[in-house]
């Protein structure tokens, strides 16, 4: 019985792993990571700015949409909207007022205080975010600007 078993060995392939396969193995998953995890962060920096680009136009809508509404009815000092009554400045929305202008759907995921429209996810909270100031002048629009530097 111990010649049978023998035979038997000494011919099959034996299959195990030597430390040499082990450390190639992890190896090429280290590298695999190296390149996954960047492109992963790059794609999500991205997708970031594009939230606070689609927030900027969707605010810049809201108060040239506000603008008119605020023309049909006389120029009064507030308007209603759904969300709630919004001050008016030179004919365009408050600094303060303007996020009621927006759903609550656009501003999920940003924290808004005061005109500046924040994503809740960036690095660097205020440098990933919407900062509406409002009209200098009657007749001039409110200015949006963008910081995407931290995002």
């Amino acid at each position: 019985m111990n010649e049978a078993v023998s035979r038997q060995g000494a011919g099959a392939p034996r299959w195990s792993f030597s430390a040499l396969d082990a450390l190639v193995s992890l190896l090429a998953l280290a590298l695999l990571a190296g390149v996954a995890i960047p492109s992963h962060q790059g794609a999500t920096t991205a997708a970031r700015e594009q939230e606070v680009r689609a927030v900027a136009a969707s605010l810049d809508g809201a108060a040239h949409f506000a603008h008119s509404l605020w023309q049909a009815q006389g120029a009064p000092q507030e308007i209603e909207v759904r969300r709630g009554r919004v001050a008016m400045v030179n004919g365009y929305p408050s600094a303060q007022g303007v996020a009621l202008l927006l759903e609550e759907s656009e501003l999920l995921g940003f924290a808004a205080s005061a005109g500046t429209l924040r994503h809740r996810d960036a690095r660097q909270g205020d440098r990933c975010a919407v900062r509406y100031r409002s009209s200098a002048r009657v007749g001039e629009p409110p200015s949006i600007a963008l910081a995407l530097d931290g995002c």
